[in-house]
């Protein structure tokens, strides 16, 4: 969506987001450019679920509190119950 508004030259006079969707407005805020979208879309292609919850042994999208497992940076994957929050 970004890089279709950008790509048309609307650039927001402002930008609202929560929780992941706060990180990405904030780098768009920072370069509102196509380079800066292209930025941004490889740093969500490289990242792995190591990078977010280092030695839990997951390793992409979809991993995490979705594997069926609970998973706490301090304890590691304990085998909880699928939906378990930490």
């Amino acid at each position: 969506m970004l890089a279709e508004l950008v790509a048309r030259g609307i650039i927001p006079d402002r930008i609202y987001g929560a929780s992941v969707g706060a990180v990405n407005g904030a780098a768009f805020a920072g370069d509102p450019t196509e380079a800066g979208i292209e930025h941004l879309h490889e740093v969500w292609r490289r990242i792995k679920g190591e990078d977010i919850f280092p030695g839990h042994g997951h390793t992409g999208p979809g991993d995490g509190f979705s594997c069926g497992r609970l998973c706490t940076r301090t304890t590691g994957c304990d085998g909880g119950r699928r939906g378990d929050r930490v």
